[in-house]
């Protein structure tokens, strides 16, 4: 009888194990690479950005992943941080759902709409940017004020 407890909690704690990861490596999230321009912004089409669609990107200084998203919401663009207060110690960011970006960490998802105006311990971090002349736009000591947050 004893066996066959133990066999029972060995096989409950392997699917839960198995769940756990395959949740974890669920929706891998996709970061583009960020280059600058000579005069030390990023930039991209601002026709390419999509409403309610995110686009990450990811940029490396010195070895630390700076990672953060731009949107389209109600035909104006935003740009945030791909972490939030609450569990940046975690750091694993947002994946996006039609409706909103969750935060991988506490499964919390924020509606689009919300993003500018919302506040909360999941809000992830405003990045200023701006449009002009067809560009969304954001300097590289804007992107390098991750590391206050950190």
């Amino acid at each position: 009888m004893v066996e066959f407890t133990k066999i029972r909690v060995a096989g409950a704690t392997l699917y839960l194990v198995l769940f756990i990861v395959l949740i974890g490596c669920k929706e891998k999230q996709q970061f583009l690479p960020v280059t600058f321009s000579s005069a030390g912004v990023f930039s991209v089409n601002s026709g390419s950005l999509l409403e309610k669609k995110p686009v990450f990107y990811v940029y490396n200084d010195n070895g630390t992943a700076i990672k953060f998203f731009i949107v389209r919401v109600n035909d104006k663009a935003y740009s945030y941080f791909d972490i939030c207060n609450s569990c940046k110690g975690k750091n694993l960011g947002y994946r996006t759902h039609e409706t909103g970006i969750e935060c991988r960490a506490c499964l919390i998802t924020i509606p689009y709409d919300e993003l500018e105006t919302g506040i909360g311990g999941c809000y992830p971090y405003h990045l200023k940017g701006e449009e002009r002349d067809g560009k969304y736009i954001v300097s590289k000591e804007e992107i390098l004020k991750l590391k206050e947050y950190l």
